[in-house]
């Protein structure tokens, strides 16, 4: 599972399991560009056996926010926050020229677990890993008013 940091969206209570049952890997706004990042995913999918990957987004996603924030007003974000903000940017940029402002913040947390799933297909150990059928990466977004995750 790689989840944001946001304390509103715990993997183990949103998919009911007990502790040990995850290998969760979390970080504000779920990218997969950090290589601390991407190298916990990896020893999760290639050294211990999982067979799924999860990049779980939310809604109201504070990352998200602040990418638009940057996007939109040249936003300066304090301390190494820009760091994690950063590879969301330009989801943000490419998509408010052609998204009502009502509609942004679902279209760019919706493209950047998309953006994300795509970076870990890619990735060439997790590429081979899917190739030979040992490895499955999919995007959800939590729903926390239902309690629900959406298939991305």
């Amino acid at each position: 599972m790689l989840g944001c940091a946001d304390s509103r969206v715990p993997p183990e209570v949103i998919y009911d399991e007990g502790l040990g049952n995850l290998f969760v890997t979390r970080i504000a706004g779920n990218t997969a560009t950090d290589p601390y990042v991407l190298g916990t995913v990896e020893y999760g999918a290639a050294e211990l056996g999982a067979a799924l990957v999860v990049v779980l987004g939310h809604e109201g996603c504070g990352a998200v926010k602040a990418a638009i924030d940057v996007a939109q007003n040249g936003t300066q974000l304090p301390g190494d926050i820009g760091a994690f903000v950063a590879p969301i940017v330009p989801v943000a940029q490419g998509l408010i020229p052609t998204t009502p402002k009502d509609e942004l913040l679902q279209a760019v947390t919706l493209a950047n677990i998309r953006q994300n799933v795509e970076a870990l297909q890619q990735d060439p150990l997790l590429a081979g890993l899917i190739h030979d059928g040992e490895l499955k990466v999919v995007g959800g977004e939590y729903r926390a008013q239902s309690g629900k995750v959406l298939v991305v």
